[in-house]
C-alpha cells in the first residue's frame, strides 16, 4: 500500500465550486467541503442527540440494519438537512454537471469504537447500477481522525470505469451489505496511462480529519475503502448518494 495523502489544510474560505469541480473530474474525490453554517461542536450539538435517539431506538428493535438505509425518509429533521440543503444541491450539480439531482439515497456509515467491523475496497456503482452519473457525499457527524477509520481513496480510480467485484459472505465484520470487495488481482487500467498500472498501485486520499458538518464527494466509479476504528469514540457518518 502506498503511502497516504495527507488533507490538505482546513478551508479558511469556501473554495470556489469550479475549483471542487475541476478537482473531482481529475481524482473522483474531493474534500474537505463545508455544507452546513454549523461546523464541529456547533454542528453536533445540532444534531447529535437527534442521531443518537434513532440509533438507539434502532437497536433495541434489531432495526438498524435495514433503517440505516433510506432514512431521510423517515426522519423530517434529517429530510429536511439534506433535501433542502442548498449548497448540498449546488455541489452535487455542479460535480455531475447537469442541472438537477434527486437524492437517490442514503445510508449511515456507524463503526463502534475499538470494533473490527470496517468497508473492503469497493465500488458504489457496483449494485447501484449508476456510473459517473452518481456522486457520493459523505457527511461527518463525529470528529473522522486517522484512529477512526477515515474513507481512503484510490486517486483518479473513477477513470478505470467498473472493476470486478466478488461476494465474500464470510468476512462477517465487512459492513457492505453483500460483503463485495475488488480482487488486489484485477488489473485494470487507466485508458490514458501510459504504464500498466493495477488500481492497487494508485495513491490513495485519506478523507480524515472531517470536522462535525463537514464532507467529502466521490464518484460511485471510485475505488475506496475504510479500516476498523481504533479511536476513542464511534465513528459515525451519512453516505448522501445523489444522481443525474
Amino acid at each position: 500500500m502506498r503511502v497516504a495523502i495527507p488533507l490538505r489544510a482546513r478551508l479558511a474560505q469556501a473554495e470556489p465550486l469550479g475549483c471542487l469541480a475541476a478537482r473531482y473530474e481529475s481524482d473522483g474525490v474531493c474534500l474537505p467541503m463545508a455544507l452546513f453554517p454549523e461546523r464541529g461542536n456547533a454542528f453536533k450539538d445540532k444534531y447529535w442527540t437527534k442521531y443518537l435517539r434513532f440509533r438507539r431506538h434502532c437497536l433495541e428493535k434489531d432495526i438498524w440494519s435495514e433503517y440505516r438505509f433510506k432514512s431521510h425518509l423517515l426522519l423530517p429533521w434529517l429530510y429536511d438537512m439534506l433535501v433542502n440543503n442548498t449548497k448540498l444541491q449546488e455541489l452535487s450539480k455542479a460535480l455531475l454537471k447537469t442541472p438537477t439531482v434527486v437524492i437517490w439515497s442514503t445510508d449511515w456509515c456507524v463503526k463502534p469504537c475499538g470494533s473490527s467491523e470496517h468497508f473492503t475496497w469497493h465500488q458504489d456503482s457496483t449494485y447501484s447500477k449508476f456510473g459517473s452519473d452518481g456522486v457520493t457525499i459523505w457527511l461527518a457527524f463525529s470528529h473522522v481522525t486517522r484512529e477512526s477509520g477515515p474513507v481512503l481513496f484510490r486517486k483518479a480510480s473513477h477513470k478505470l470505469g467498473q472493476l470486478r467485484h466478488v461476494e465474500d459472505l464470510e468476512d462477517t465484520s465487512n459492513l457492505l451489505a453483500f460483503g463485495q470487495r475488488i480482487p488486489e488481482e484485477t488489473a485494470d487500467c487507466l485508458a490514458d496511462a501510459s504504464s500498466k498500472q493495477n488500481w492497487t498501485s494508485l495513491e490513495i486520499v485519506e478523507g480524515c480529519d472531517l470536522l462535525p458538518g463537514e464532507a467529502s464527494a466521490h464518484s460511485f466509479l471510485a475505488v475506496h475503502s475504510s479500516q476498523a476504528n481504533m479511536g476513542s469514540g464511534d465513528r459515525v457518518g451519512i453516505a448522501v448518494r445523489c444522481v443525474a
